[in-house]
């Protein structure tokens, strides 16, 4: 099988437009109405057409940059047969995650939107200021404490590197819970 790039004559980081462009010259050019009996450009034609319906699409378009030719098997409807991805839950959450903002649902109205639920359900309530009050002072003292620590055991190796990582862990606590201290009332009863 030929290289689908060279087909269309583009780049292997050629942009979709510079690939549908490439289609729509080489379409025209080897079109079986312009010409007619012959079969050479009928065949250059469905090799065009194999190659723009791979590269259009991006998760084809991914598989075969990973996989090359072995995994497409020719034509564009058996393009998985090397392996069957759309049983895998993480192939699912990727291109689930990609295609959002091309399609909302499929035909049937269904919600195509797959995340799993340990993503979507981590808070169910935004944070209030006194949460936030108490994640800064929490943050504040554990960051001290870690760097008070330090300063005991300094030559103890294992140990420095874990205080450091706790303190510096405590401040960016510290520094993210600002917002949530700071925020106008109209943003705390959303």
């Amino acid at each position: 099988m030929d290289d689908l790039y060279e087909v269309l004559g583009v780049d292997r980081n050629a942009s979709a437009e510079e690939i549908k462009k490439a289609y729509r010259v080489l379409a025209m050019k080897y079109h079986p109405d312009r010409n007619q009996g012959d079969a050479s450009a009928e065949k250059k034609f469905q090799q065009i057409s194999n190659a723009y319906s791979i590269l259009s699409d991006e998760s084809k378009r991914r598989q075969y940059d990973l996989y090359g030719s072995s995994s497409m098997s020719g034509s564009s409807s058996d393009y998985q047969a090397h392996y069957d991805y759309t049983e895998n839950p993480f192939w699912k959450f990727y291109t689930s995650q990609q295609n959002q903002s091309s399609a909302e649902s499929n035909a049937d109205g269904q919600d195509q939107d797959q995340t799993f639920t340990w993503f979507t359900k981590r808070r169910t309530r935004p944070i209030s200021r006194k949460e936030g009050l108490g994640m800064f002072v929490s943050g504040i003292l554990q960051g001290v404490l870690c760097f008070l620590g330090l300063r005991a055991l300094l030559l103890f190796f294992p140990l420095n590197i874990l205080l450091i990582a706790g303190g510096i862990k405590g401040f960016m606590r510290a520094v993210s819970s600002v917002k949530y201290i700071f925020r106008t009332g109209s943003a705390e009863k959303k």
